[in-house]
């Protein structure tokens, strides 16, 4: 059985990297089936972005998940709050190289990505 942190990993993962089997536990937990005739990889991992979303709106007691764009790596995946988003940035390696010289120089890292809050509606 997998961790706690390595399901919390799959809820978050590019789709695209993820193996067959990562792409069908992830639908499982969601407490999805796999539609009859789904056998492509490409199929799987159309479900499991399903799967992702009500995994997200699960572990957040909210019905509200945003499909989000990484502005620095440009990964696509579900997130319910901007907490979420930080905790990608946490392990973008983009992010980190991008910021850098930021770090050296003992700046504060804005957690914000230069497109804005994809959670912040006043805009």
């Amino acid at each position: 059985m997998a961790s706690t942190s390595s399901d919390a990993d799959l809820v978050i993962a590019d789709v695209t990297t993820l193996s067959v089997g990562q792409l069908k536990k992830l639908i499982a937990d969601a407490g999805l089936t796999i539609p009859a005739g789904v056998v492509e990889k490409s199929e799987l991992q159309a479900c499991a972005r399903d799967a992702q979303v009500a995994l997200a709106a699960k572990r957040t007691g909210s019905g509200e998940v945003r499909w989000v764009t990484c502005q620095f790596c440009e990964k696509e995946f579900a997130a319910a709050s901007e907490e979420e988003c930080t905790a990608h940035m946490a392990t973008c390696s983009a992010f980190a190289e991008q910021h850098a010289d930021r770090a050296q120089d003992g700046e504060q890292q804005s957690d914000c990505a230069p497109g804005g809050n994809p959670f912040d509606d006043t805009s």
